[in-house]
């Protein structure tokens, strides 16, 4: 039998079919229509939705309408670590390095007193340089910041990331005890 006209139309606004219709368009070389039914998925206008949205977008390679739907997890909730994540994957996949490393340093000051969340943002911030490629300049720089001033556990932790990232275990590690 057919099914009742209620059912059919959530189904059509459903994400997953929504999804589909997007990669149809897609495919068909309808890169616009594509990106509004998808941009339809964030129709509550939660985080969680637009993150999905993001993540649709970055997938099929429109990175600009990507960065602007995890601009929009991000303002409905900065507390979601993986709006963070999806943002700054964003940011790196468009080369945009610099502000993928100034928006990773941002990330700290949402939850200052959580220490949970300040570990999470260290080790973005530690995967972030790495991705991009700054291992060596984003190193001197914590180490003159830290040079100047008392120690900062973050930059500590960071620093101990990167060495390990260099393949510098045995500073690392030095690094993350001092930071302990």
């Amino acid at each position: 039998g057919q099914c009742p006209p209620r059912s059919a139309a959530r189904r059509e606004s459903s994400p997953d079919h929504l999804e589909r219709l997007g990669e149809f368009l897609h495919r068909m070389q309808r890169p616009r229509e594509a990106v509004q039914v998808w941009r339809q998925i964030a129709v509550a206008d939660s985080a969680t939705d637009w993150l999905d949205v993001s993540r649709i977008l970055a997938r099929y390679g429109y990175l600009d309408d990507a960065l602007a739907a995890s601009k929009n997890a991000l303002e409905r909730d900065p507390e979601q670590i993986e709006s963070w994540r999806q943002h700054l994957d964003v940011l790196l996949a468009r080369d945009d390095d610099d502000l993928a490393i100034e928006t990773v340093d941002r990330m700290q000051d949402v939850k200052p007193d959580d220490f949970d969340w300040q570990q999470q943002a260290w080790d973005l911030q530690a995967t972030t340089i790495v991705a991009a490629d700054r291992l060596d300049e984003q190193s001197e720089q914590l180490q003159t910041r830290l040079s100047r001033g008392p120690d900062d556990a973050g930059k500590l932790w960071v620093l101990a990331l990167l060495h390990d990232a260099a393949g510098n275990a045995e500073t690392g590690a030095k690094h993350q005890r001092a930071g302990d």
